[in-house]
């Protein structure tokens, strides 16, 4: 007899996965998504694209009237739909960096304006390097870069 511990996933249904802020695609889920984990009911009737959805955001964020209340807009953003604030963030990094680097000696490179650059990276973007050292690539990892500025407090390229 032979018993298979191995873990059987199973995809988030419902307001389970709208709290999922990786699965959580807002207002964006297609006509059979909402269907096939169940969000009829949960989300506006109305499917946005995510350009539609990146408009909006920007035009809230724009409402804010200082960089405390859009920064928290932002953290808000992030943790009920990573994708759209990972959008956001890229397609307008140099407006937002400020914003979300606080007093960190922050440099922003396009990986595909130097060939040894689009060679290392390749399509692992968006990428953090620190003092010489990838802290996270493909997504960025809040939590490890939060290790870094608390261990270095933003002082990474003195040392």
């Amino acid at each position: 007899m032979s018993t298979d511990t191995r873990t059987k996933y199973v995809e988030p249904l419902g307001y389970e996965r709208l709290k999922d802020a990786e699965l959580n695609k807002g207002t964006a889920f297609t006509e059979e998504e909402r269907d096939r984990y169940r969000l009829r009911g949960l989300l506006p009737a109305r499917v946005s694209t995510l350009l539609e959805q990146e408009a909006r955001a920007l035009n809230n964020l724009r409402r804010k009237t200082s960089d405390i209340e859009r920064y928290v807009f932002l953290l808000a953003l992030q943790g009920r739909n990573e994708r759209l604030f990972y959008r956001v963030i890229i397609n307008h990094v140099e407006a937002l960096l400020p914003l979300v680097r606080g007093s960190l000696n922050v440099e922003v490179h396009d990986v595909d304006s130097r060939d040894d650059w689009r060679e290392r990276y390749d399509q692992r973007v968006p990428v953090v390097e620190f003092q010489g050292q990838v802290v996270c690539q493909y997504r960025l990892d809040r939590a490890a870069i939060e290790d870094i500025v608390a261990k270095y407090g933003g002082a990474g390229n003195d040392q």
